[in-house]
């Protein structure tokens, strides 16, 4: 809906606006420019001839350049008659309700309020507020007393997350009474229940804020991609007070900026909560050299440091410096801020801002000045395109310079982007997109083969669907073991491919592992299984790939390949399942490919493998495309066998027919049959679809173990 609406808003703003005066190639690359003086103020009247730009510092070709518009406030009027007149600013005023305090919510709002009404008549606003997930507040419009009425209305709003910043405050006001009580408790076994009790708290914390993080990732990530199809610059302003960084938060975060990056939004994040330590306010940009924040105004560093030992002040220093997936001494950056008490609350946004030529404004008092900062900027910013001078979709993180022939001047800009194929980005995150980009060239290297198992099956609407099953090796030497656990990060990558090799479906799942030493054994026998799904438009033969990645680099791989029968009678994959429910059960779909596991009243449960323990009734569920139970029954044979290796053990009894309930033309076979005279071993059961009028005839199999 959010992607419709933009799109939609897209098409009224051509009409009423023109055409942008150059539309980007699908391998254009655009890149926003801000351009100021020494004193920070605007540079309007350089030339394409003034910038050079290098991607992996190979020098590009600009194929297109836009000059700065009008400053906000002025008339916007076109130049004369008929001509268009420039594409609009779209500006996106997001407001975090999870991690904002009432106090600095307030702030926000008429700070918000303020900058809308100073904004141009030409400039589209929209608001949006994060909460547990993403509300959109005002749609994109440039009716100025329709978004001011939409920030008020945010002001007077409750605080609403998976974790709110009183939430933290409170667990954290918790966990500090625990434990100066754990540590004046003389008896031990009173200590020991007064540190499992501060743990369960401090967990609990730890994680919801993750989930909180996860949302704001979520939400910035869908904004970014919505406003793709708006035409010319747009900027993007969060008002939050920052998080705790989290345990996944280098993927998300890289989605977020890829994603922002290729819609070519600029996100500016803006902590309402004012001066938190001495000293001026505190102006953060982007800078060129580094790649890193810096401090444009002064080099206090921003909010003082808070809960710090002198004894670590050294070790502190090192972690700052850390990259979110970097490890020192053994931890992660996270486990050190978790471990140090470190008030890192602006790392992953600060990154946002910084990888996407954004800034980020703290401990200033007064955020309407800073928000002029940000207007300035977009009267200093040039929109500069170029078609890359090496063309394939590598996955590969591509870095992005812009430099001026003018002396004086400081340019910032988005730093890069991932070489992801076009509509690829959406399902994954670069660092997947990385996964499939190895897997295609060759270079993935996997150390082990997960068991892959799925079925082509009719989707519940109309299209195909394709549940899936892998199951991770129980290989305790990928997980990072502790004094009590063993834990890993893994990332599940599962495509589905026609016969040509094209992409039909992506999908990405993130995993946390964290086995206590006791569940060591069970998880070295059975291993993990996750579930999840695919979906295609049409029955084709397909193929199914795996690609699975633990956090110490540990790979794997796995493929599948799926057949389709090719005549006009096309049964699906064959399924079969040791465990069949009655009634839906809602618990086991978590992907919109598991429903295609619910047919008539039942509900088939995904099997980990096709390995069954002998004397287990197995049940087999198949469909056809392309007949009907209207068809005279004469025209029509259904025939299930029982083969092991090339003998025939017998024909089992005809499936029972169904019609689809919403489409005519697809039959449902289901059948059931007993193994326990069946001795250990491997057998193929056998399904044939024969149309005795147009003699043809179509056989699905699915090969099986009895243990």
């Amino acid at each position: 809906m959010r992607a419709a609406a933009c799109y939609l808003m897209a098409v009224a703003v051509s009409c009423l606006w023109g055409q942008p005066r150059f539309r980007a190639q699908s391998t254009t690359v655009v890149v926003d420019v801000t351009v100021t003086d020494g004193k920070g103020r605007a540079a309007p009247d350089l030339t394409r001839d003034d910038f050079r730009i290098f991607e992996n510092n190979q020098p590009q070709a600009i194929t297109a350049f836009e000059a700065p518009r009008s400053p906000a406030g002025s008339s916007g009027a076109a130049s004369s008659e008929g001509q268009p007149r420039a594409a609009p600013r779209f500006v996106a005023i997001v407001l975090d309700r999870a991690d904002l305090e009432p106090v600095h919510l307030k702030t926000a709002v008429d700070a918000a309020a303020g900058y809308v009404a100073k904004t141009s008549a030409d400039d589209v606003v929209s608001v949006f507020s994060i909460g547990v997930g993403l509300e959109t507040v005002v749609p994109f419009t440039n009716e100025k007393e329709r978004v001011i009425a939409g920030i008020r209305k945010l002001g007077q709003a409750a605080p609403k997350g998976v974790q709110t910043a009183s939430d933290r405050t409170q667990a954290q006001s918790e966990i500090r009474r625990l434990a100066q009580a754990e540590n004046r408790a003389s008896n031990p076994a009173i200590a020991d229940l007064l540190r499992a009790e501060r743990l369960i708290v401090e967990n609990t914390m730890w994680m919801q804020s993750g989930f909180q993080a996860r949302a704001m990732f979520v939400a910035l990530r869908a904004i970014a991609q919505s406003c793709a199809p708006l035409p010319g610059h747009k900027t993007l302003i969060l008002f939050s007070q920052g998080f705790p960084p989290t345990e996944d938060g280098a993927i998300a975060l890289a989605a977020v900026i890829d994603a922002a990056n290729r819609a070519n939004v600029t996100i500016h994040v803006v902590d309402p909560s004012g001066l938190a330590g001495q000293g001026p306010a505190t102006l953060f940009s982007a800078d060129q050299s580094t790649n890193t924040v810096t401090p444009t105004r002064n080099n206090n560093g921003g909010r003082t440091r808070r809960n710090t030992p002198e004894s670590v002040n050294e070790q502190m220093s090192q972690i700052a410096q850390m990259a979110p997936g970097d490890v020192h001494g053994g931890s992660s950056k996270f486990d050190w801020s978790r471990k140090l008490g470190l008030d890192r609350e602006h790392d992953d946004l600060a990154a946002v801002a910084s990888q996407t030529g954004g800034m980020l404004i703290k401990d200033h008092n007064r955020i309407g000045l800073a928000l002029e900062d940000i207007d300035r900027d977009l009267g200093a910013t040039y929109t500069l395109a170029y078609q890359p001078k090496e063309g394939d979709y590598d996955g590969a993180f591509r870095s992005i310079r812009v430099t001026l022939d003018r002396k004086g001047y400081r340019v910032r800009h988005r730093k890069g982007y991932w070489a992801i194929p076009p509509g690829d980005q959406v399902k994954v995150t670069p660092a997947a997109a990385q996964l499939l980009a190895m897997a295609a060239s060759g270079t993935l290297h996997p150390r082990f083969t997960p068991k892959l198992y799925g079925a082509l099956l009719f989707g519940v609407g109309g299209d195909f669907a394709l549940p899936l099953s892998i199951v991770l090796p129980g290989d305790l030497s990928s997980l990072t073991k502790s004094d009590r656990n063993y834990t890993a990060d893994v990332t599940v990558v599962l495509t589905v491919r026609d016969r040509e090799g094209a992409l039909l479906d992506v999908t990405q799942r993130s995993i946390r592992l964290n086995l206590p030493k006791e569940q060591a054994a069970e998880f070295q026998c059975s291993g993990v299984r996750v579930a999840t799904g695919l979906i295609v438009p049409r029955l084709e033969s397909v193929d199914v790939e795996a690609i699975v990645q633990y956090s110490n680099g540990t790979t794997g791989f796995a493929r599948r390949h799926l057949d389709a029968g090719a005549t006009g009678m096309r049964p699906t994959s064959l399924f079969l399942t040791d465990s069949v429910l009655d009634g839906p059960s809602t618990a086991m779909v978590d992907h919109p490919a598991l429903e295609s596991l619910q047919v008539e009243k039942f509900t088939f449960a995904l099997p980990r493998t096709l390995e069954f323990e002998r004397g287990a009734r197995l049940t087999s569920y198949f469909g056809v495309e392309g007949i009907s139970l209207s068809r005279p029954a004469s025209d029509l044979e259904l025939k299930l066998v029982l083969r092991q290796g090339e003998r025939l053990i017998g024909r089992l009894p005809a499936p029972s027919l169904f019609a689809s309930p919403k489409f005519p033309d697809r039959l449902l076979c289901l059948a059931q049959f007993d193994t326990r005279d069946l001795p250990a071993g491997d057998y193929l059961l056998e399904a044939t679809v024969t149309d005795r009028k147009l003699n043809t005839a179509e056989i699905q199999r699915a090969a099986f173990r009895i243990q």
